[in-house]
């Protein structure tokens, strides 16, 4: 006994010192360089254990510098805390923490949360923090120009820019592009108990700078310059003096008086004529100044729309793209879901528009049937020949039970009704046609989850946990109803909204909009000929993308409490396949498969 317990001892010794020893060469790994994100946008401090180690079993806590007893993120043991003011926008990749991938996704970013964050992992005797800095930059508005003072020698300009981070500068340039040294800028200011900065500038100009004067904005940290230009003529300075003004003013009254000493000599006709006249610049003038303003307007809208656009079509990192193409899973479409007017490929991959299949079975056997003789119908269905030709023998009769026996002796009873031809053979067609039409009838009746209201059908496997992703290639002229269904027996008779257990949006006569009591119409540049679909169902998220673009078209928010099935369906005008398409790993280019 005494060696095996030294055995023992030794064995164990030695998983302890190797344990010990790859914990120890263990190493995180942390960007030199800033992290650099704007406002609003979502970003990733990166983080790794090197070399490539679990962290599944790991203690792991971000927080911002000097604030480690309030951390932003905290992982232990698979139980996750978020920190105050970070709810719902912190999180790891729990599936990459078995690669040693600690990284924290911080969604929606502020201004006031730039500063230096710790990434701290910690592992029985073995500890370690390393810092990652983000540096959050945002663009100002456009400087405006406005006149402070007039003088009888110089006119007193003021130019204001707000909404910048970080501290921007500001500066005047004459005509010729050269700087105005004489201009007297602010220091730039932020509003009480906010983070973003504005700032003002003020110069004088006189009339040998009447050219032109340009008001420049910019941030040497985000590389980026907005200015606006004042130009003037020497009426406008002339016009606009103040002596001008109180001259008008004194001028104004006597101008009165004398016109009424000569309205009393003039006859009231003509006193007339000449306020009418006087009117007709006036109005002219009117009419002008309000097609300008709505000019103004409709630019003004157009410019908002197209800001609005390019915040919305922004490319998703390919990064976070790879991330989500990571739970792609294998979609199938269910034929047992399916409408009876949907041709479904053998693979259960493409769908399309076409003819009921009984339908089709009938007019096939017609023209099959036409100029054929008994002898031939009578070998295409030697199991029923013991019904047709006479009295059916014993073993048929034996053979056929049940439903089947129903569906046979009816068969023969139809047959025996429609009579024989001159040459004795039955007239099958007839009877055939018949009886594909009520088998299409009750297999309509006999399913309780098949579409038969809408032209709709589901995936062959649903999800009631987890998060998944799949494609669909929609094509250039199709128009389509894509989304996520909940589990229900009930199929028709049903609107298709959220509330109801449908989450899809559609395409239709020019228009991509979701599908809801309250439709949101979207952008049509978003039209996708490829459609991702994305799902996770623990946080109660629906989300599309143009796979295309590589943009984000809509998203839905909800609760889930029942099964998923994806769900797709083709419009009446639908002119192409609707395909399932294969989802591309990593950078390979995307193929979609012919059915």
């Amino acid at each position: 006994m005494g060696p095996l317990i030294q055995q023992v001892c030794l064995l164990t010794f030695l998983i302890l010192f190797n344990a010990c020893s790859s914990v120890a060469d263990m190493q995180l790994v942390v960007p030199p360089d800033p992290v650099v994100t704007s406002a609003g946008h979502d970003v990733i401090l990166p983080c790794h254990l090197s070399p490539q180690t679990s962290a599944v079993d790991m203690y792991i806590r971000w927080f911002k510098e000097g604030e480690f007893a309030s951390p932003l993120y905290l992982y232990l043991g698979g139980k996750v805390t978020e920190g105050k003011g970070y709810e719902g926008r912190v999180s790891v990749f729990t599936q990459e923490l078995e690669k040693g991938n600690i990284s924290l996704l911080l969604n929606n970013v502020m201004a006031s949360e730039r500063g230096s964050y710790k990434c701290h992992a910690s592992y029985m005797d073995w500890i370690q923090e390393l810092p990652v800095v983000l540096q959050v930059k945002q663009q100002g508005s456009v400087p405006r120009i406005s006149m402070r003072k007039h003088h009888r020698v110089f006119i007193q300009l003021s130019c204001s820019s707000e909404n910048w981070y970080p501290e921007p500068d500001m500066l005047w340039t004459d005509s010729s592009g050269k700087e105005i040294t004489s201009a007297e800028t602010e220091r730039p200011k932020q509003k009480e108990g906010g983070d973003l900065y504005s700032i003002t500038s003020h110069m004088r100009i006189g009339m040998d700078q009447l050219e032109g004067v340009t008001c420049v904005v910019m941030s040497e940290y985000q590389g980026t310059k907005m200015e606006s230009t004042l130009q003037m003529t020497e009426e406008f300075y002339m016009s606009s003096l103040p002596d001008r003004v109180y001259i008008s003013a004194f001028m104004i009254p006597v101008f009165l008086g004398l016109l009424c000493i000569t309205a009393s000599v003039f006859s009231l006709i003509h006193q007339r004529r000449v306020v009418r006249e006087t009117l007709k610049p006036l109005d002219y003038m009117n009419t002008k100044l309000k097609a300008m303003d709505q000019e103004l307007i409709k630019k003004t809208e157009e410019l908002t729309y197209k800001d609005k656009l390019m915040g919305i079509t922004e490319t998703i990192p390919d990064s976070v793209w790879s991330l989500m193409v990571d739970h792609a899973v294998d979609v199938t479409f269910d034929p047992d879901t399916a409408h009876p007017r949907l041709s479904l490929s053998d693979d259960n991959k493409c769908l399309k528009f076409g003819e009921l299949k009984e339908k089709k079975d009938c007019e096939n056997f017609k023209e099959k049937g036409q100029g054929s003789s008994s002898m031939k119908f009578d070998e295409e269905n030697k199991e029923d020949t013991g019904h047709f030709g006479g009295k059916p023998t014993e073993n048929s009769m034996l053979n056929a039970s049940g439903k089947d026996k129903d569906k046979r002796t009816g068969f023969l009873n139809r047959i025996m009704k429609k009579g024989q031809n001159k040459e004795g053979t039955l007239k099958v067609e007839e009877v055939r046609k018949e009886e594909a039409t009520e088998n299409l009838e009750e297999k309509s009746k006999g399913t309780k989850v098949k579409f038969n209201q809408d032209t709709c059908v589901l995936g062959m496997e649903g999800y009631e946990k987890g998060t998944h992703y799949w494609e669909v290639d929609l094509g250039k002229k199709s128009q389509w109803s894509v989304g996520i269904a909940q589990d229900t027996e009930k199929r028709d008779n049903i609107q298709m909204y959220p509330e109801n257990g449908f989450w899809s949006i559609c395409y239709k006569d020019g228009e991509l909009k979701t599908v809801e009591q309250s439709s949101t119409f979207l952008p049509i540049e978003l039209k996708p000929e490829k459609l991702g679909v994305f799902m996770d169902y623990e946080r109660g998220q629906i989300t599309f993308f143009n796979v295309e673009k590589k943009c984000h078209i809509h998203s839905f928010y909800g609760m889930f409490t029942k099964k998923l099935y994806p769900f797709f369906g083709p419009l009446i005008d639908c002119k192409e396949e609707l395909k399932i398409s294969p989802v591309v790993q990593g950078d390979k280019p995307s193929t979609s498969e012919s059915c």
